[in-house]
């Protein structure tokens, strides 16, 4: 299958393909730590890019591969939920 064909049918399959630009939290810290002498961390800058493959009121999900497109059914890895009040920006690429 031709590059833009493969392309063509993974939007149709699977959605359009964006890039998101979100807001994470940071990690938590696994050690103890004084409370009086905690600093609380900078919020986490975050950018996504995938096919946009479900989106709720609440959340969308994003799935930067995907498979057997030329089948009946195709797969996808690699899925992340972003919360949507975590999202700044979505672009169509």
């Amino acid at each position: 299958m031709p590059k833009s064909s493969t392309l063509e049918a993974a939007k149709s399959k699977a959605g359009r393909l964006v890039h998101v630009e979100w807001e994470d939290s940071s990690q938590p810290i696994a050690r103890w730590q004084w409370i009086d002498e905690y600093e609380i961390p900078e919020v986490v800058n975050c950018l996504s890019v995938g096919f946009l493959i479900a989106e709720t009121p609440e959340a969308i999900a994003l799935a930067p591969n995907l498979g057997d497109l030329t089948k009946e059914r195709c797969q996808a890895s690699g899925i992340i939920r972003i919360p949507k009040p975590a999202i700044r920006r979505i672009v169509g690429i």
